[in-house]
């Protein structure tokens, strides 16, 4: 039986996240503090499966989550077809 918990990491990934448009860039927000910036970026390099959940959870409803390369700073994800 697997448990959901809470990713903390993800979490803030998302509130740090800019708003990610149909370009699919992940950038940190302009207006983070000094700490925030450093934080996103550590989250980035040291945690980087936690990241990537926090920029899946970010997406826009209409994209579906296929990949995050950590090391490229590359977003795939596919637009889904609304029925």
């Amino acid at each position: 039986m697997s448990k959901s918990r809470y990713n903390v990491v993800a979490e803030h990934v998302k509130e740090l996240l800019q708003p990610i448009t149909d370009e699919l860039k992940v950038l940190p927000k302009h207006t983070l503090s000094d700490r925030e910036h450093t934080l996103f970026w550590r989250y980035h390099g040291h945690y980087p499966n936690d990241f990537a959940k926090g920029v899946m959870l970010s997406l826009p409803k209409e994209y579906q989550f296929i990949s995050y390369d950590h090391l490229k700073n590359s977003l795939t994800a596919t637009k889904v077809q609304s029925k």
